[in-house]
């Protein structure tokens, strides 16, 4: 996604002269020359001066967010284990986002092995929020957005993580995307430094930045939010429904998420469509019929299969679905996804990559309302 790795570009700007060099490197081999359209037309913030101005390519958003994804402290280690197993000596002194801009731009196989061998799926659990109707047009704006920034740097002020707020904005066919980066509650760890007298211990502060992901789809009036607590959560739809409608209450949590086509079609509710070209059932939580309440997990390769060679089948009928586990595989995207629904308004999947075809499938099968009720 575009959005994402317009974040990792802006994030990656300013940490130094290695690092940047490195990145004009990759934004050069990746994007290619700025064509001449562009090249007058750098946009203000960070990413769009490396840009030039000119949309970013695919190739480019794809190495970036790999280069993301190995700049934590196992992809670090992984690097460099990959360094030496080509007898490549790193350059002295990179930090980890220097390593992993350094591989991908001059030692491309080890760097692609090295995130092979990673393979963490950074998975944002997004919560569904639905506005009162479906109305396409909104009311963003860079005004609009200034207040947004301010009235959610209040809220995260109001709960200790600090007053600090950025908003990142990218508008494609899928919608309107937001990334959000703010303060976290305060951490102190022990570190160990070199001082005068020779190695120091000390105890530091330490409040990381996080970064929460807002998706807006004009065509259904749903606003999905990636965040992690009920505060926030509430936060977020009070903030978006001012910005977009001028009415804070606009978006309100309600029934959205159905899992009644697993019931009603079986295996054709997971039919591909023309991006998720593979969808399989891989989990199911249900409430055993005829009981006080009691639950039954189903996990399986094929729970479909698993249900009807065993009894489970009038279950399934007649039980209440609770929650359920679709594993999908996006056309382009190399890896599969696990995908979790659970009524009556949460979605679980990875947001980065094949977002927008996951939401498709799950609108045109029925398993997300199409409607404001």
């Amino acid at each position: 996604m575009t959005a994402a790795a317009l974040a990792v570009l802006d994030d990656l700007s300013g940490l130094g002269p290695d690092v940047d060099d490195l990145l004009s490197a990759i934004i050069r081999a990746e994007q290619g020359a700025p064509l001449p359209l562009f090249a007058a037309d750098a946009r203000g913030p960070s990413p769009w001066r490396q840009l030039h101005g000119q949309p970013m390519t695919q190739a480019l958003a794809d190495v970036l967010q790999r280069v993301e994804d190995l700049s934590d402290g196992q992809g670090f280690q992984l690097l460099q284990l990959q360094m030496r197993e080509v007898g490549v000596q790193p350059r002295d002194g990179l930090s980890r986002q220097g390593l992993a801009l350094w591989a991908a731009t001059h030692h491309r196989a080890a760097f692609d092995e090295a995130y092979r061998l990673r393979r963490e799926v950074r998975r944002c659990r997004m919560r569904t929020l639905r506005g009162r109707e479906t109305r396409a047009s909104v009311l963003d704006n860079p005004l609009g957005r200034e207040r947004l920034r301010r009235r959610l740097a209040d809220a995260f002020d109001a709960t200790g993580r600090t007053g600090h707020c950025r908003v990142l904005t990218y508008e494609d066919g899928d919608g309107l995307h937001y990334l959000i980066d703010h303060g976290s509650n305060l951490r102190h760890i022990q570190t160990v430094d070199r001082g005068p007298a020779g190695f120091e211990e000390r105890r530091v502060g330490l409040r990381p930045r996080r970064r929460d992901y807002v998706h807006f789809a004009p065509s259904t009036g749903v606003l999905s939010v990636g965040a992690w607590d009920a505060q926030t959560l509430r936060a977020y739809g009070k903030a978006f429904g001012e910005l977009l409608f001028a009415d804070p209450d606009w978006f309100e949590l309600g029934p959205l998420v159905s899992l009644e086509p697993l019931r009603d079609l079986g295996r054709r509710a997971l039919m591909p469509t023309a991006d998720v070209i593979e969808a399989r059932l891989v989990g199911l939580k249900l409430k055993v019929p005829g009981t006080d309440d009691t639950l039954m997990t189903l996990e399986s390769e094929d729970v479909f299969r698993a249900v009807e060679r065993g009894d489970a089948l009038g279950m399934l009928e007649h039980g209440e679905l609770i929650s359920a586990r679709v594993r999908v595989r996006v056309s382009g995207v190399p890896r599969r996804r696990i995908l979790e629904l659970k009524p009556p308004g949460t979605v679980g999947y990875d947001w980065r990559r094949g977002g927008g075809a996951v939401r498709a499938f799950l609108l045109k099968r029925g398993f997300m309302a199409t409607e404001a009720s």
